[in-house]
């Protein structure tokens, strides 16, 4: 009984890792590529930058207050 509390936190420690193996191991074989733990010796693809979509925004014009509405509301 002893032994068996003895290897209890291993088995504990060493499931979660097989477990991970275990699904990168699947990953890989459906044909996923770049997976945790077997990456990819390829190069990360190229990714264009839109410059417009990281411009700085346009300055707000004030707009005058609907005074009239106002007055109606009130």
């Amino acid at each position: 009984m002893n032994t068996l509390f003895e290897c209890l936190p291993y088995v504990a420690a060493l499931s979660s890792v097989l477990v991970v193996a275990a699904l990168n191991v699947y990953l890989r074989l459906s044909g996923e590529e770049g997976t945790l733990l077997f990456p990819s010796g390829r190069a990360y693809p190229e990714v264009e930058v839109n410059a417009a979509r990281f411009s700085p925004p346009s300055p707000i014009v004030e707009q005058p207050a609907p005074v009239e509405e106002f007055r109606k509301a009130a």
